[in-house]
């Protein structure tokens, strides 16, 4: 197993923001690509989550996990 690094963790601090927001989360599941993702978060004057400087490699994951939901609903039911 191998261990955790920034990045690592920068980006699963993200994903847990964005899938506790349900703006945050909604704007995830309808972005076409995590690149998609990051500029329409920038549109929205979001540059940092959780302190966290965005970047197209630490919300790659938030992304993921929106377009993974099997139900494609998050703690929302959306």
């Amino acid at each position: 197993m191998r261990a955790w690094t920034d990045k690592d963790w920068e980006s699963r601090e993200i994903s847990l923001w964005v899938n506790n927001d349900e703006r945050l989360w909604e704007l995830a599941r309808t972005s076409r690509n995590p690149k998609r993702f990051l500029e329409r978060l920038e549109d929205a004057g979001i540059f940092k989550i959780g302190g966290i400087p965005l970047t197209l490699e630490n919300v790659r994951e938030s992304w993921e996990d929106s377009q993974d939901d099997p139900d494609n609903e998050n703690e929302f039911g959306q």
